[in-house]
């Protein structure tokens, strides 16, 4: 009698946990673009550790809860050494906040110095991202809900990044089967003696006119290390940023 109640408590537990994997829910968001998104903010002993209600798609395909640096299995990352925080952190930690009881999964594939024409749909950057995020929708209870996208630092003075990014997303969404999915864009790091950057940044507030179902998040009051990275308590902030216009563009969408 022992040693059936035994089979039969195994048995419920296994059924459980079938259940818990069938019924789990997780809102996957890809993040790509350059070194901004890659991460090159200084890490304090209170930005690691695991970022509660998310999780990190890693290099052997599976979930593992989320901590810095997440661009750490991007698959086209430059050196390790490289990688600290990114927008990816202030953005799950906001979406804990301002969406709780949703567990995000992040995808996270940066590569610093990137312009947008090699995240062209021809291109391996673009490829990577496609294959990582399609990996990661592979897993139960998944569902792509918003990409956010930091790059441009080596496009300033490209007048046509706009249509060029439009059609990066564009054959994104195509290429994912989401073609409504929230689309989001940082702008840069623009000081006043910067007028290229500051020109950027104005040409991203148009780009609704160019991407449906997008928005931007301004750089504005945010500071930097250097002339392009942001410092880490601007890019927690950023980072938060992402998080309300996703939610934003989320419920208008719903």
């Amino acid at each position: 009698m022992r040693l059936w109640l035994t089979v039969l408590a195994a048995l419920f537990l296994t059924l459980s946990l079938r259940g818990d994997e069938v019924e789990r829910s997780i809102d996957v968001y890809l993040l790509i673009g350059q070194s901004n998104m890659a991460g090159r903010a200084e890490l304090s002993e209170s930005d690691r550790g695991p970022i509660a209600g998310a999780l990190l798609f890693n290099g052997e395909g599976e979930w593992e809860p989320a901590e810095n640096p997440l661009n750490r299995f991007s698959t086209i990352r430059k050196d390790i050494k490289m990688q600290r925080m990114g927008p990816g952190y202030g953005f799950a930690r906001g979406m804990h906040v301002l969406d709780p009881g949703r567990e995000i999964g992040l995808v996270v594939n940066a590569k610093g110095g990137s312009a947008v024409a090699e995240w062209q749909p021809d291109q391996v950057f673009f490829a990577e991202a496609v294959a990582r995020t399609k990996a990661a929708l592979e897993m139960p209870g998944t569902t792509l809900k918003g990409i956010l996208w930091h790059q441009g630092e080596a496009d300033v003075s490209n007048e046509n990044y706009l249509r060029e990014l439009a059609h990066v997303i564009a054959e994104l969404r195509r290429a994912l089967d989401a073609d409504n999915v929230p689309f989001v864009a940082g702008q840069l790091f623009a000081p006043s003696d910067q007028p290229a950057r500051i020109g950027f940044n104005e040409r991203l507030t148009e780009i609704h006119k160019y991407i449906p179902d997008s928005a931007y998040v301004s750089s504005e009051t945010l500071t930097a290390t250097d002339t392009a990275h942001f410092d880490s308590p601007s890019m927690r902030l950023l980072g938060l940023r992402y998080a309300e216009r996703m939610i934003s563009l989320r419920r208008q969408g719903e």
